[in-house]
Order: C-alpha cells, then structure tokens, then sequence
C-alpha cells in the first residue's frame, strides 16, 4: 500500500482544477487565455 498522500499526477490534476477555476473568474483577456491554455495542459497531462 502506497499511503494516503497523493502522488505527481494527482497534483497535476488539481491544479488543472484550480487553474479553471482561476480562469473562469478573469475579466481581462490575454492572462485569462494564457492561464486557460495552462490549465488545458495541466489537465491533459
């Protein structure tokens, strides 16, 4: 059993989450794209 912690791609994961979440309350456009293509990235991943 590898514990309760979580791991690299669990991580990767929520911050995905929190990046969209993040992006959703932009109001200005370049940093709200440059924050949604990142978030797209980190949730791919």
């Amino acid at each position: 059993m590898t514990g309760v912690g979580i791991d690299g791609v669990e991580a990767i994961g929520y911050s995905g989450t929190a990046l969209t979440i993040t992006a959703s309350a932009m109001t200005t456009m370049i940093p709200l794209r440059i924050i949604a293509l990142v978030a797209s990235v980190a949730v791919i991943t």
